[in-house]
């Protein structure tokens, strides 16, 4: 069994996003994970399921379809999912792009929490990442997405 923990990585859900809209990414969906301290269980279900053959293309997994039933995941997809009804399926348009996500990749999936998601709250969401520091010059990240002063803004100068 590997240790998930260490494979989380901070990242921003407009970063993520763009990778389900792009054709030529492997990722076919993104599972949005309620608790992130679910985030490795949740990883691991994938794992095994692959592992077993659990997960055809174009369908949820027994396992997480069970997940989605105890309402502990929701689901982005590139392609409709036949077992998959509206309710517990995340429209990526829906969510702030700079709105900050924990992620582990397994492949053809990303296993995502985003704060506020399941709260609704995702919309207006733009922090820092738990795992991030502040943006760093040149990364592209803008001051307001991670509430930096600027020399403009939120600096008070005494001469």
């Amino acid at each position: 069994m590997q240790d998930w923990n260490l494979l989380i990585d901070p990242s921003w859900f407009g970063l993520i996003a763009a990778h389900l809209r792009s054709p030529r990414s492997p990722v076919d969906c993104r599972i949005h994970v309620k608790d992130p301290e679910r985030l490795p269980e949740v990883a691991e279900r994938i794992d095994q399921d692959l592992a077993r053959g659990d997960f055809p293309g174009g369908k949820l997994s027994p396992g997480l379809e069970a997940l989605l039933q105890e309402g502990a995941i929701k689901v982005s997809s590139r392609h409709p999912l036949p077992n998959l009804e509206p309710g517990p399926s995340v429209d990526p348009g829906q969510v702030r792009s700079a709105a900050s996500c924990d992620v582990l990749y397994v492949p053809p999936c990303y296993v995502v929490h985003t704060p506020g998601l399941f709260e609704e709250q995702a919309e207006t969401a733009a922090r820092v990442p738990a795992k991030q520091g502040p943006a760093q010059p040149g990364s592209g990240t803008s001051p307001e997405a991670t509430h930096q002063p600027t020399k403009d803004r939120d600096l008070s100068h005494s001469h």
